[in-house]
């Protein structure tokens, strides 16, 4: 059985590269699976490794902490595609996912994976499959996808008072009759209301559509098309998912918290369950039409790469067959 020290002695280059980093670029140079590539590099049983109370702990880290920055990233996208703000944020995530557990990145790639395609119900079961085998890290992830919308609507909320429309609603409810204080106190609710979900409604589009915005112009870019053609696919590709996610925050648990209360958000978890999983969909789906109209979508990562591709399929075919007449492998089809 080869392993990645072979792998390194063979390639030099690849040194600078950590155990996880080396098994994720193997994963898409060659095509295959990264659990796949794990155990053919003598990794048993990698997508349940124990990750010991550490590694948990920054795999809940990580994940929280870019799927905070991952919103950051897309209202960028969603205002000026390709910038180099939005790039460096896109540099820490990886950072980021390369400290990961294997087991969590194996997890990660499995629910993308899922999340690729344009099934709906497949988008659900990885999803659900996620939940259900990873808990703690899809509550991570979760919590910083909601630290855009949740400041946005308190935001709001908090400025419907501060500007007075709560108190100009209870007064011109008072200018009718006489009036209870449950009264008083439903109409300046329904301000505050009315101001959420416009908040959660805005930062659901500028997310969705910054999300497509941002995927679509780094696969023209990696496809060899032009910054200008980038960008007019990352403005195409965002139109359909803003919509989506403006319908996402009024209805799932953005504006369940629009409308206050977490007894309204817990009521609703099922059907934020859902509206995540078709935003996700949607995105993916509109990056990969838009950037489709200007280059084929093939990921050119570097000829060392190809030979790389090479060396282990050959490897492989060797290991499977007994044979030594493995043919050569085209990595430029990858």
């Amino acid at each position: 059985m080869q392993s990645l020290d072979d792998l390194r002695k063979q390639f030099p280059d690849f040194d600078q590269f950590s155990d996880n980093e080396l098994l994720s670029r193997v994963s898409k140079a060659v095509g295959m699976p990264l659990e796949q590539v794990a155990e053919d590099f003598g990794f048993k049983n990698a997508a349940k490794a124990p990750r010991g109370v550490l590694g948990a702990a920054n795999d809940t880290v990580v994940n929280f902490g870019n799927a905070a920055i991952g919103g950051v990233k897309a209202g960028i996208d969603f205002v000026s595609p390709g910038s180099r703000a939005a790039a460096a944020l896109e540099g820490v995530m990886e950072s980021g996912n390369q400290t990961k557990s294997l087991s969590t990145r194996i997890a990660d790639e499995k629910l993308s994976q899922a999340l690729d395609t344009s099934d709906i119900g497949t988008q659900l079961s990885g999803v659900g499959k996620y939940v259900m085998e990873n808990p703690l890290q899809a509550a991570a992830q979760a919590a910083g996808s909601f630290a855009i919308p949740g400041a946005a609507i308190k935001g709001a909320r908090a400025a419907a008072k501060g500007l007075g429309f709560v108190d100009d609603a209870v007064n011109a409810a008072r200018s009718v009759g006489p009036i209870t204080a449950e009264a008083a106190a439903l109409a300046g609710n329904q301000v505050l209301s009315r101001a959420g979900t416009a908040a959660a409604m805005g930062s659901g589009a500028m997310l969705a559509g910054g999300d497509a915005a941002g995927d679509a112009y780094d696969m023209v870019i990696r496809g060899g098309g032009s910054e200008e053609d980038a960008t007019r696919a990352a403005r195409a590709a965002s139109v359909a998912p803003a919509l989506i996610g403006a319908i996402g925050g009024r209805f799932g648990a953005e504006g369940a918290l629009a409308r206050g209360g977490t007894r309204s958000i817990l009521r609703t978890g099922a059907q934020e369950f859902a509206t995540e999983a078709i935003e996700e969909g949607s995105t993916k789906l509109s990056a990969n039409v838009a950037a489709g109209q200007y280059v084929d979508g093939i990921d050119h990562d570097g000829c060392c790469w190809f030979c790389c591709a090479g060396w282990y399929s050959r490897w492989r075919y060797r290991s499977s067959s007994g044979r030594d007449d493995a043919p050569i492998y085209d990595a430029r089809g990858v």
